[in-house]
């Protein structure tokens, strides 16, 4: 049975992840949650959100800073903190 997918960008990595719905995300970098039912989808909103930016240090300052204070839902780590 299929298990139902989240998709996140991964700004530590560089790319996007796949979460199991119904399990803890397992990476533990500084990534966010994307919105959207397919990877395309989920790609989409990541370029409409955050361009081209591949990276942390590609984000503008508020970017940044939206991760670090938790307004972007996601994952931050103790070095973007």
């Amino acid at each position: 049975m299929p298990t139902d997918l989240r998709f996140a960008w991964c700004f530590s990595h560089g790319g996007i992840h796949r979460f199991a719905a119904d399990r803890d995300p397992w990476c533990t970098a500084s990534w966010v949650w994307l919105d959207g039912a397919s990877e395309a989808e989920a790609l989409v909103d990541k370029a409409q959100r955050f361009g081209d930016a591949r990276f942390e240090d590609q984000l503008t300052m508020n970017q940044r800073l939206a991760i670090i204070n938790g307004e972007i839902p996601g994952r931050k780590t103790e070095e973007s903190a």
